[in-house]
């Protein structure tokens, strides 16, 4: 939802979805609950490095990942979605 602060001439402004529902007395913002379409799916990827599998990137383990063998470059991972679908976000994970 980003808060916008301009310091320069004192106001703020907020773009609110009415997807999104406010807790007045706490604060707290919720919003719709987000449905990963890759969670599961068949993976591939460039190579792989041991142990580090291209369904490790989408197997619903956050402490899971996927890595190149480091003899490609670029590297590439991809995901088969199974049908065409509309993708609301785009998550890019940068890693070292």
């Amino acid at each position: 939802m980003p808060l916008i602060l301009n310091g320069a001439n004192g106001t703020a402004s907020l773009e609110w979805r009415s997807s999104r529902s406010l807790d007045a007395a706490t604060g707290t913002v919720s919003s719709p609950s987000l449905v990963n379409p890759a969670l599961g799916k068949p993976a591939t990827a460039s190579s792989t490095a041991s142990g580090f599998a291209a369904s490790r990137a989408n197997d619903g383990n956050d402490q899971a990942a996927w890595k190149a063998s480091g003899v490609t470059w670029p590297s590439w991972w991809q995901v088969d979605l199974g049908a065409a679908r509309s993708i609301l976000y785009e998550v890019q994970l940068l890693g070292t």
